[in-house]
């Protein structure tokens, strides 16, 4: 029995006790973060299954892992030898963990369950109107995990309205204005990056995203800011802010009094049972203003991705000259963090850096061990990461050529490539969504019959995380219109397992085009300046258009990297990864 299997055991020992039928293992926080600190990652440490999305229902004999298509191939791997079913969540087909259980369990059978890890959006469409007696057995970790990581709470930063462009006072108006017409008295904020960007404060309780652990009320009058971390109310100005323990937040809530307003999908179950009845749901005022970025934060992203760019210039040339010395995915993703943390704007990489090679890059979010796979003989190196700077947050994708390329290779990349150009060429009417552009970046694949089973574009934060929304460009419908300031992703890929994975990786953001009789109309502007893999692009395949195109942006790289005075090693590099096709 591996250690994984034991815990398993552990955990239905402990149900037998407490007369649980079963039990969800939800991969979240109290604050339903997508990126978590080690101390909630229960799922992780019950199975060994490491993707930042999925989670686990445990019955006394069988179990089932709920994950996306990003991590199919990984949890195939990382669960092996262990007897859990693997559904591929997100799919129409899909069934409800509450239908799967129906399958296992008797009506009316005790289901566990931790109320902090579940949003109250989620819990009254699937728990409720389910047949069985939800039980808040958030406990139930503490009672067999003596060596789960504690919680732990770091120094809070001040954010200065020089990268941030607008005040703290303002923001919290914005709120209070929202609640006004709303005739709330308070409003709950729960969601770490938006507390974050609400005080202008950053932190780094979570690796990788600057944000600390916190919860926030916002009265008419007040601002209380729950954290264990110790800060200064002076730090606040005029604004009158209150600071309490973060472990007072439940109780406080008992105490409130008054018509208090929530974002069910922000809050969790254990928020909405801590509060009386007076209460009103509807959605935070904060997500829609935090993604529409100003001019400080867009001028931030440039000069952000500009500093990445250089970065990655230095890295590129250093990959070249030691492609065959053996070094293994692992340290190539060392190495190029080095590279970025030379930069004074340098704070952290914004998520793990994805160095996937050969077969690997097939694993659309892999996630290299210390004694991962060696870069040795001919393959396709996928390179996904990016940067955490104070005046923005980056997120690229390469793949590069490492010794022969095979014509399906630059095929496949070339498919890949089309389906970036398109999407950054985009004009559309303003009101459109991101579900009415996904297409552009499938075309060239669909025309091919492949595809690829992840979104196109995400939301990024200004100094904040890298995935954020509520806007995002997938095939799902998503009502929410792109907006003039919105900082997304474009990144289609093609995934062929067992042999390599491609994926192109640019940030662009939303700007006004023009207006006339037809309308309002947006576009985008490419933020990320790093070249293409010349050696993988089949000409042939591409039409005059994209080919000028790629060469004008390899001409905008090429002139915005040669103005931060780069080494003439570097230069000479430089020139030659952009010239024209």
């Amino acid at each position: 029995m591996n250690i994984y299997s034991s815990r398993i055991s552990a955990l239905r020992d402990e149900m037998k006790k407490r007369r649980l039928d079963a039990y969800v293992v939800y991969y979240s926080d109290p604050h339903l973060s997508e990126y978590m600190h080690d101390h909630f990652k229960l799922r992780e440490w019950l199975t060994g299954f490491t993707g930042s999305y999925g989670f686990v229902v445990i019955t006394l004999n069988d179990a089932a892992l709920w994950t996306d298509s990003r991590y199919t191939v990984q949890a195939k791997i990382q669960l092996s030898g262990l007897d859990i079913e693997q559904i591929q969540d997100r799919t129409p087909d899909t069934p409800l963990y509450t239908d799967w259980l129906s399958q296992k369990i008797e009506e009316n059978s005790r289901v566990g369950y931790d109320a902090q890890l579940i949003s109250a959006k989620e819990f009254a469409s699937v728990c409720k109107p389910s047949s069985f007696v939800w039980v808040d057995s958030g406990d139930i970790f503490e009672t067999i995990a003596s060596d789960i990581i504690p919680l732990t709470f770091n120094p809070i930063l001040l954010h200065d309205i020089a990268y941030c462009g607008e005040s703290r006072d303002r923001k919290i108006e914005s709120v209070r204005e929202f609640m006004q017409s709303y005739n709330m008295d308070y409003y709950l904020v729960s969601a770490l990056d938006e507390i974050a960007w609400l005080l202008n404060l950053r932190g780094n309780d979570i690796e990788y995203n600057p944000v600390f652990y916190s919860y926030v009320i916002v009265s008419r009058e007040e601002v209380t800011l729950y954290t264990g971390s110790d800060i200064d109310v002076k730090h606040f100005g005029n604004l009158k802010v209150s600071v309490k323990p973060y472990n007072t937040y439940f109780t406080d809530l008992n105490h409130l009094t008054g018509v208090v307003g929530y974002d069910p999908t922000k809050s969790t179950q254990k928020t909405i049972a801590s509060l009386k009845e007076n209460r009103i749901e509807a959605d935070s005022p904060i997500t829609l203003k935090k993604s529409i970025k100003n001019e400080t934060e867009i001028h931030g992203a440039i000069q952000a991705h500009l500093e990445d760019g250089k970065a990655l210039i230095a890295f590129w040339k250093w990959l070249e000259e030691h492609a065959q010395d053996g070094f293994t995915e692992y340290e190539i993703g060392e190495k190029l963090h080095q590279f970025r943390a030379k930069s004074s704007l340098f704070v952290q990489d914004s998520f793990a850096p994805i160095v996937g090679y050969q077969e690997n890059g097939a694993i659309v979010h892999y996630s290299a061990s210390k004694d991962s796979k060696k870069i040795v003989g001919s393959g396709l190196l996928l390179i996904d990461s990016g940067g955490q700077y104070y005046v923005g947050t980056t997120d690229i994708t390469r793949t590069f050529a490492i010794g022969e390329v095979r014509d399906v290779m630059k095929r496949d990349y070339t498919n890949v490539l089309k389906g970036v150009i398109a999407l950054s060429e985009a004009i559309f009417p303003k009101g459109y969504s991101g579900c009415h552009l996904d297409i552009l970046a499938r075309t060239a694949l669909l025309k091919n019959r492949t595809n690829y089973g992840h979104g196109t574009g995400h939301g990024v934060g200004s100094f904040l995380n890298v995935h954020e929304g509520p806007m995002s460009i997938r095939p799902d419908y998503n009502n929410q219109p792109l907006q003039k300031g919105q900082v997304l992703s474009n990144e289609p890929g093609i995934y062929i397992e067992g042999a390599y994975g491609i994926r192109i990786e640019n940030l662009v953001y939303v700007k006004e085009d023009i207006s006339n009789e037809f309308g309002d109309f947006l576009s985008f502007q490419t933020l990320t300046m790093f070249p293409l893999e010349l050696k993988l692009i089949d000409k042939e395949l591409l039409t005059h258009n994209e080919v000028l195109w790629i060469n004008n942006y390899h001409e905008s790289v090429k002139e915005s990297l040669l103005k931060l005075g780069l080494e003439a090693d570097q230069e000479a590099f430089l020139l030659k990864k952009t010239a024209s096709i």
